[in-house]
């Protein structure tokens, strides 16, 4: 692990220089995400240095850390801010029930009337590659293995890479087309210092991360499945913060940076796990697949967003359109991309309730899905779940012209 950070270490002080000699060319990219895309080129193309943990396993280790930082930097309950992120919230929540309706109902009821050699569990590696990220698929592929279905994990993961890159690149086209709207002050670089962080909070996070490690392990162990690394994270979290509220609040600031930080390796790492792969078998499924996400995507940022948001419409449609794509891991990037450390921290409770507020309902669709297509419920669910998406589209519209 330590050879490991040493190479994160050399990626970021490259980065710094090609960013600093570049800068009116690459202003739109953090440097993390310059480090990111040479470490996947030296990972990759090269034979100069292979990880000696996972990648993956290093990008739910930081995203647990952002996790559990945003509990420690809440002072009190904002119900305020629950009211602010409902927009947030069912704008999210259309991306999900959009990609996981129309992926089953476009399997079930189009390509295995083609094709009925198509296995039904196909119908899933779209959100669950998409907007639920390499982490998402890793539990799709999991389970339907428990299930007897092989295969699955390959073909998520090919989703989950072809996300990636999808979010990335259609985010700065985005952000291009958009940039008159972004009010650019000053330069990332100018702004790089190091700052004076207490030990406190850093041995806070690694002990709040110790412990959510080994949760994980006992519920591994209890379930054989594995819930991510992050949602435990959080929840255990919460209940620190809430049991010792008042001794963490001297250090919110801090918890504050070290949440930046682990964005930046999290980017970093999310990029170098990505493994380009392509299977001949389902090519046509894929493509067709990633067409309906791709378009799903634009028509809810260039038509829906502005139903949805009254403040921060651009940084909040760059963010689900970063997630609806490559994860959440993305849509944090993008937004760091158009945003400074005041704005950054200012959104970044607004994601991360967001998410607690909308996972349970990406749980149950990732966990319970699965079942219900090796039992034959999945297209009738699937129906419905596009009726409520809908529904909840056309709410807001009538909400808006109003």
């Amino acid at each position: 692990m330590i050879l490991d950070f040493c190479f994160i270490i050399i990626c970021f002080l490259i980065s710094y220089f090609v960013k600093k000699i570049t800068f009116k060319y690459t202003w739109p990219l953090p440097i993390s995400l310059i480090a990111g895309i040479l470490g996947f080129a030296i990972v990759n193309f090269t034979q100069f240095y292979s990880f000696h943990l996972l990648p993956t396993r290093y990008l739910e280790i930081f995203l647990a850390i952002i996790f559990i930082c945003f509990p420690l930097t809440v002072k009190s309950i904002d119900f305020k801010l629950i009211k602010r992120v409902q927009g947030l919230w069912f704008y999210s929540l259309v991306q999900y029930l959009f990609q996981w309706g129309f992926s089953i109902v476009c399997v079930f009821y189009v390509f295995k009337t083609i094709d009925h050699s198509i296995d039904d569990s196909i119908s899933v590696i779209l959100p669950g590659g998409f907007a639920g990220g390499h982490a998402s698929a890793a539990i799709l592929g999991d389970i339907f293995s428990k299930l007897g279905i092989d295969g699955i994990l390959s073909l998520s993961m090919t989703m989950a890479t072809t996300g990636v890159l999808l979010s990335l690149i259609g985010g700065y086209i985005l952000i291009f087309f958009n940039k008159k709207n972004i009010v650019y002050r000053t330069s990332e670089i100018e702004k790089i210092k190091i700052p004076k962080v207490s030990l406190v909070p850093i041995a806070q996070v690694i002990v709040t991360l110790l412990l959510t490690l080994f949760v994980e392990a006992l519920l591994f162990k209890a379930l054989q499945f594995r819930i991510p690394l992050f949602v435990i994270a959080l929840f255990i979290s919460f209940f620190i913060s809430i049991t010792m509220r008042q001794f963490l609040q001297n250090f919110s600031k801090d918890y504050g940076l070290t949440s930046n930080v682990a964005t930046d390796l999290l980017v970093f790492s999310g990029l170098v796990s990505v493994k380009i792969t392509y299977i001949k078998e389902y090519a046509l499924v894929l493509i067709f697949l990633v067409i309906l996400g791709l378009s799903i995507s634009v028509i809810n940022f260039v038509y829906l967003k502005k139903y949805f948001f009254k403040n921060e419409t651009l940084e909040k449609g760059i963010f689900t359109w970063g997630w609806s794509l490559g994860g959440l891991i993305f849509g944090l990037a993008l937004v760091k991309s158009i945003t400074f450390y005041e704005d950054n921290q200012k959104l970044l409770p607004e994601f991360a309730l967001t998410y607690l507020l909308i996972s349970p309902i990406e749980l149950s669709l990732l966990f319970g899905m699965p079942f219900l297509i090796v039992q034959g419920f999945a297209p009738y669910l699937a129906i419905l779940l596009i009726l409520l998406a809908i529904g909840v589209v056309k709410y807001h519209i009538y909400k808006a012209d109003k």
